[in-house]
């Protein structure tokens, strides 16, 4: 699943909204358990998307944040087992595919972390692979490629490309020297429990790559709420690095601060300028490198 990009093909008509009951709150942080505090309503309204779904909810999403790990949290969110079937129903490469190759469509800093981390020969699975681009990137690069798809028409076309594939992380066989987890991990409700997983399927030494929105950037502190990146449905949960950095079998090795995709880069003569005048650069997005340690 990626969040910035653009479809492959003119979407079939909608069917009529679903009602969909977003009840699920959470008493404490996901990750540390630590107390979280309302930050406000998101004013995104009750009819909205989910993947190909139009969906309307019955409660206002609420943003909240953690005050010990600094990770977000959706409140009002739609149930694990509803998001995963509503997911696999849809047509994610509708949605969510662009026809250009990933190298394109992608920042140079989430090229440049792929072609420093895959190898020759490597093992690479790319959890949430939509129709397979980031995995056709990685096969140019020399790996054996593999994804984990919940989208059963993305799913197809990421076969139909030879690479292998899972409906389900729990199937993926075998250790990976290298496992992407790029525009995912934000709609995942049970990602602590997930990054487990992803991190014994890990080689000793392997490595996790996630691109993932930074609660912690400028926008993200100031605006509260109205952050862009904070989009329920499906945007559900927004890890700190401090709360990525805490996995069991899990060592950062790198942070890269990066943008969602190549579209929403600055150009190049205002990274320029605010070098010159020493501004940071509102990088709202994370590369974030884990090494797994303990095998």
């Amino acid at each position: 699943m990626s969040d910035a990009v653009l479809p492959l093909r003119p979407a079939r008509a909608m069917a009529p909204p679903t009602a969909v009951s977003n009840d699920f709150r959470r008493a404490r942080c996901a990750f540390c358990e630590g107390e979280i505090a309302r930050v406000g309503e998101l004013t995104s309204g009750r009819n909205v998307r989910f993947s190909t779904h139009e969906v309307v909810l019955d409660r206002t999403p609420e943003l909240w944040r953690c005050a010990t790990c600094r990770s977000g949290f959706i409140q009002n969110a739609i149930p694990e087992d509803v998001g995963r079937r509503l997911y696999s129903e849809g047509d994610a490469s509708l949605r969510w595919t662009d026809p250009r190759p990933f190298e394109a469509t992608k920042t140079r800093e989430a090229v440049g972390a792929l072609t420093r981390t895959i190898s020759r020969g490597a093992r690479v699975l790319d959890v949430g692979c939509n129709s397979g681009e980031l995995l056709d990137f990685a096969r140019e690069l020399g790996a054996e490629t593999a994804g984990v798809e919940l989208s059963v028409a993305s799913r197809a076309v990421c076969t139909a490309k030879k690479h292998r594939t899972w409906a389900t992380l729990e199937e993926a066989a075998g250790d990976f020297d290298v496992i992407t987890a790029f525009d995912l991990v934000e709609h995942v409700l049970t990602l602590p429990s997930m990054l487990l997983v992803l991190a014994d399927k890990l080689k000793s030494g392997g490595r996790l790559v996630v691109l993932t929105g930074n609660i912690e950037c400028d926008s993200a502190v100031k605006q509260g709420s109205a952050w862009w990146y904070a989009q329920p449905p499906e945007h559900v949960i927004f890890p700190s690095l401090l709360a990525l950095g805490a996995v069991e079998a899990l060592r950062v090795r790198e942070v890269i601060p990066t943008f969602a995709a190549k579209q929403y880069e600055p150009r190049a003569w205002r990274r320029v300028w605010s070098a010159a005048r020493n501004r940071s650069t509102d990088f709202d997005h994370m590369i974030v490198v884990l090494q797994r340690t303990d095998r």
